[in-house]
């Protein structure tokens, strides 16, 4: 029977198996090859720590997006996935997908690109890929981002003085549907709190999106605070259900669509 106790003693565990004395180990065993879920995951590079070798290996990395992919992503609708990081996520997607789907990959951090590629390469294969390097901006064609000790994320707005910032190309959700001629799609996203930007400048570009998985964060824009409450009602307000939810992670479905798939059955 579980206790009070429980959740505390789960964090213990994970902080034991996510170590990152853990994690070097994890590393020797399988040479930087780590089998998660049915895929494999390259994570050679350096700017992947040792702690997060640990959390592939143990199924902590990711365990929400992972379980939602696989529960609803649809096979037959091409996806646009912003925050790609390493690419192991994107992997699982194409695992998901069905062969000849198109998928796009937007990544910030010019630190994961090379394992980001390797990692694409290898387990998707069978499907249209394109890896856009940009961050998710609407204020020039260039924004800041910084880059903390922790290289699998990156983020827009921090002030520490163990951040390294750096600038890349911005992009938006519209321009890049646009540039790419996706039509409809669905989106799989953890982009650090960006994504209240695509709810208030840019909701047209859901309009074509049958689902989302994303992960959401408490975030600010030009100074007002939201939090993730408030960024659901945005989807609501927007057409989108929420199918599912685990912590901040959540699953939209777009109204529209359900309404055609009802109406088509």
């Amino acid at each position: 029977m579980k206790t009070a106790a429980w959740p505390r003693v789960k964090r213990v565990v994970a902080a034991i198996l996510c170590s990152n004395a853990m994690g070097k180990l994890v590393s020797w065993i399988y040479r930087d090859r780590i089998p998660w879920h049915g895929i494999v995951v390259n994570v050679a590079d350096p700017a992947v720590l040792p702690r997060n070798k640990a959390a592939l290996r143990f199924g902590f990395y990711e365990s929400a997006e992972r379980r939602f992919v696989k529960r609803y992503l649809l096979p037959d609708v091409d996806v646009v996935e912003l925050g790609s990081s390493i690419g192991a996520m994107s992997s699982q997607i194409a695992q998901r997908l069905q062969a000849g789907a198109r998928m796009i990959c937007v990544e910030a951090n010019p630190r994961t690109q090379t394992t980001l590629t390797k990692n694409l390469d290898q387990n998707a294969a069978g499907l249209q890929v394109e890896l856009i390097h940009a961050a998710i901006a609407y204020d020039g064609v260039d924004v800041e981002i910084g880059l903390s000790e922790n290289n699998l994320s990156s983020f827009r707005e921090r002030d520490a003085s163990d951040v390294q910032r750096v600038m890349v190309p911005a992009v938006t959700l519209s321009n890049l549907l646009r540039q790419s001629g996706m039509e409809t799609y669905q989106l799989v996203a953890d982009i650090e709190g960006a994504e209240a930007e695509i709810l208030m400048k840019d909701g047209d570009a859901l309009k074509n999106c049958s689902r989302v998985i994303i992960e959401l964060h408490d975030t600010s824009v030009t100074g007002v605070s939201y939090c993730v409450a408030e960024l659901v009602s945005m989807f609501e307000a927007l057409g989108f259900t929420i199918l599912d939810e685990y912590g901040p992670v959540a699953v939209f479905e777009n109204r529209r669509f359900t309404s055609f798939r009802a109406l088509s059955a």
